[in-house]
């Protein structure tokens, strides 16, 4: 079960990639439907994740909630953003700590299984 996490969390890392890709080339359509693959898989990784270890146990545990938290307030921020209430840049500066933050989850979790 946490190779199938590990997995799932993974590949929406390199779904929200390529949805930041498409997002820069200006094709909204696609950005969107990368983006929302990306949280369907995080959303599931965290599920997983809950009920497979039983709730919130250690670092790597809290910081996967934080990290989801973070990202859904980015798509919060999105929409305030289109809505021409925030700016570009403040959405982009939690779209990048967001991003950072995954990263950092993953390469800790496999750290973390190598030593186990």
């Amino acid at each position: 079960m946490g190779l199938l996490h590990g997995l799932l969390n993974l590949t929406g890392f390199l779904f929200l990639v390529v949805a930041i890709f498409f997002a820069r080339k200006h094709k909204r359509k696609l950005h969107h439907l990368f983006l929302l693959i990306s949280f369907i898989l995080l959303s599931s990784a965290l599920i997983l994740m809950l009920i497979y270890a039983g709730g919130i146990l250690d670092l790597h545990c809290i910081t996967g909630v934080v990290v989801f938290v973070l990202l859904l307030f980015v798509i919060l921020s999105g929409f305030l953003f289109s809505s021409k209430k925030l700016k570009r840049r403040t959405h982009k500066v939690f779209g990048i700590i967001g991003g950072l933050l995954l990263l950092f989850q993953i390469l800790y979790g496999f750290l973390k299984s190598l030593l186990l």
